[in-house]
């Protein structure tokens, strides 16, 4: 389906030509383009929020004066904290209202390379929760720790072909970006298109304007207001941070007033099952903001429109027409008691409890990649790919991620090695003889040094497909899966 007919019949549908799929009856609507509530029918059809008012509807769902406010949007989390993989994870903060979460994997991504970024993308597939990534921007932490890997420039560029990238992450390594360190320089140069966030407690006065012109563009560091304030002057975006290991968010209210609060979103950081369960996770968050004194829909509006503005999520974190239909029903606007979730217009939870099974983790979605402890599965071919934001009104995963999920998701047959890969889709693109150097040169980026940015040549990857086709596996995926089928319930939002 074209995406000239898709919006034709967008159009329609917001029109009324025909019987949409959902209308949510008697909901208090949080409006965080005016700031206002007011009671109003929300209309859905396929994915998206497609108008107000009456409509002749498929299903019809009264929510009874219950307060709707858009998914809510956590903008800097490390998954991994949650020692759990992402289904389970998505298990307990989907419930709690979370439709999306923007991903650092920096702690799998210091053990297992490219292969942990390569898991978490392709095990963040069919769940009721948007999984977006930013590549780790220091790996290893620092010269001075033993890691499994060492991501530079080369390796990370590949995955800025996902559409679920959406820049570079936390740049710790300060010191280094104000030295000018080369590999440094090489990430920032090759996420210029992107968003980059930052990681520089303490950091003031130029050393601080030096961070900022280099496309540095948020902190979720800040410890006081007097810190944030002087960052969010030299044009940082704020993340105010109720996690476990670090809760800022008190110390930083302060800063927040009716000029400034679009700077500024919440995030998490880290969150671990204890509190997930027995405090929650956004919705914790806003609790906690509106606790200490801050507007209700200020609070929300830094749950939902902000982050999806900082990161440029088109489409997301509002309720209006043309809008994904990421919603959450909840009672109280000082207390924040979720009771209805819905994803892509599905009801996906209720009373805190979710309404789907979370998805087998199989070999063919996870690529080739042994994976110590649960969900781990052996050498068996590649996954298909889930959808992306700008594919979601085809209705049906991306071909052009299978693809990628394909080409670039390869490893080593029996497991796992110490080092990262680079990508099949860099070799690709480069021209006929060009080389890795020169490949790095028309990039803008140095020549490559030692092993880790190593080009496999072409016999050997020849070589390496055939030995999986010999097995059964023919690089592509799951056919049942690429056809949006598999037994999954909700095959159009492959997530």
């Amino acid at each position: 389906m074209t995406m000239k007919k898709i919006s034709a019949e967008l159009i329609k549908a917001a029109q009324g030509e025909f019987p949409i799929d959902l209308l949510l009856k008697n909901a208090q609507v949080i409006n965080v383009f005016s700031g206002e509530i007011y009671r109003e029918n929300v209309a859905i059809w396929d994915k998206f929020i497609v108008g107000f008012g009456d409509y002749e509807a498929k299903k019809t769902i009264d929510l009874d004066g219950l307060f709707l406010a858009p998914g809510f949007i956590d903008g800097h989390v490390h998954t991994e904290s949650s020692m759990v993989e992402i289904p389970q994870f998505a298990r307990a903060v989907v419930p709690r209202g979370t439709t999306s979460v923007v991903c650092d994997p920096h702690e799998i991504a210091n053990v297992m390379g490219y292969d942990g970024i390569r898991y978490i993308l392709e095990s963040s597939k069919y769940n009721p929760l948007n999984v977006f990534i930013m590549l780790p921007s220091c790996v290893p932490s620092t010269p001075f720790e033993t890691s499994g890997s060492e991501l530079r420039a080369f390796d990370l560029y590949p995955f800025f072909s996902e559409k679920w990238v959406l820049g570079l992450a936390e740049v710790m390594n300060y010191p280094g970006l104000l030295k000018c360190d080369p590999e440094l320089m090489d990430k920032l140069k090759i996420s210029h298109s992107k968003r980059i966030d930052g990681h520089a407690p303490g950091l003031l006065g130029k050393g601080l304007s030096a961070y900022v012109a280099a496309g540095v563009a948020s902190d979720h560091e800040c410890t006081d207001v007097e810190e944030a304030r002087a960052k969010l002057r030299q044009g940082l975006h704020i993340m105010l941070r109720e996690g476990t290991a670090a809760k800022n968010l008190r110390d930083l209210l302060p800063l927040i007033t009716c000029e400034n609060s679009h700077r500024c979103f919440f995030v998490t950081d880290d969150r671990h099952p204890s509190d997930l369960i027995e405090e929650g996770h956004m919705d914790h968050a806003i609790r906690t903001a509106i606790a200490e004194g801050l507007s209700p829909v200020t609070a929300i509006q830094m749950a939902t429109l902000n982050p999806a503005r900082y990161f440029m999520l088109n489409n997301h974190g509002a309720i209006a027409p043309g809008y994904f239909a990421d919603l959450v029903a909840f009672e109280s606007l000082e207390q924040i008691k979720v009771r209805k979730v819905f994803k892509n217009g599905e009801h996906v939870a209720d009373n805190g409890k979710p309404c789907w099974d979370p998805p087998e983790l199989r070999a063919a979605q996870l690529g080739q990649h042994q994976v110590a402890g649960g969900g781990g599965v052996q050498d068996q071919g590649q996954g298909q790919g889930r959808q992306d934001p700008g594919d979601r009104a085809a209705g049906g995963p991306a071909a052009d991620q299978g693809a990628r999920g394909g080409a670039q998701g390869g490893g080593r047959p029996g497991g796992v090695g110490p080092r990262a890969r680079p990508a099949q889709a860099l070799r690709d693109r480069a021209a006929p003889g060009l080389g890795q150097d020169g490949l790095r040169l028309r990039q803008g980026l140095r020549p490559a040094r030692g092993r880790a940015g190593r080009l496999r040549g072409p016999r050997r990857a020849q070589r390496h497909r055939r030995r999986h086709q010999r097995r059964g596996h023919d690089g592509r995926g799951d056919p049942d899966q690429q056809a949006g089928g598999g037994g999954w319930w909700w095959p159009r939002a492959a997530r």
